[in-house]
């Protein structure tokens, strides 16, 4: 039996309907122009809902390209994403972000290796990562703009628009502390599974975001102005 008829090993996925709809579509994915396959995101990581996305990355021969598939099965959005192998290398490189999909993603077909190649790749391009002095100034302005607002609402006593400003720029509050820790910012749902990647920055973390996202307002408002004080220190040090 090919190695491309076998069925890999899916003992690491946590959910029934997720390695089952991984059983459904492998044999549909796995044609000839395809030399790689893993899954992504939460299902690869082991922090998947049962409702949670499958996400998928196929690897296609040199020259090959197919657009982005999304889909739902089984009330489960099914996505999948290609490159060749000089595509991925190039966004890995030009897309810093890129590389938490192999940094969490699971393999499931490399007969070449090749995905093993672009792991390898993004690992060191996530340790030698290097934040330009354009990015640490944009985001620290930005980050100083909100500062002064959200301190100017709280001291006048308007909670709420304390409380929006810190709201409306917790995304870029997350931006910035990566870049202070000198790593790139994970895609949207890969914050929070790549929090400890922050802990040599910023201790106890964990504890500040979880006020930042569950407290009451006001509590939300001190944890934003707790991270962005010790963000923009480290911005400005770097």
């Amino acid at each position: 039996m090919c190695a491309r008829s076998r069925q890999p090993d899916l003992t690491f996925v946590q959910h029934d309907v997720h390695r089952e709809l991984l059983g459904e579509i492998l044999g549909s994915v796995l044609d000839d122009a395809v030399v790689g396959l893993m899954v992504t995101g939460s299902v690869a990581r082991g922090d998947a809902y049962p409702g949670s996305d499958l996400d998928l990355y196929a690897l296609l021969r040199r020259g090959e390209s197919r657009p982005f598939s999304s889909e739902v099965r089984r009330g489960i959005v099914v996505e999948i994403s290609y490159a060749d192998f000089e595509l991925a290398e190039r966004q890995i490189e030009e897309r810093p972000m890129s590389v938490y999909r192999y940094l969490d993603g699971r393999s499931l077909y490399d007969p070449l290796g090749l995905l093993s190649r672009l792991v390898e790749i993004a690992r060191k391009r996530f340790d030698t990562y290097e934040v330009s002095k354009e990015e640490r100034e944009r985001v620290a302005y930005w980050l100083e703009s909100a500062r002064v607002k959200m301190t100017a609402a709280r001291e006048a006593g308007d909670v709420l628009r304390a409380a929006f400003v810190a709201d409306t720029t917790s995304w870029p509050l997350l931006e910035g502390m990566w870049a202070a820790a000198g790593k790139p910012v994970p895609p949207n749902g890969s914050v929070l599974p790549h929090r400890g990647d922050l802990e040599g920055a910023f201790p106890q973390v964990g504890e500040t975001l979880r006020r930042l996202f569950l407290g009451d307002a006001t509590e939300r408002i001190e944890a934003s102005l707790e991270l962005t004080d010790g963000t923009l220190t480290l911005l400005r040090r770097a």
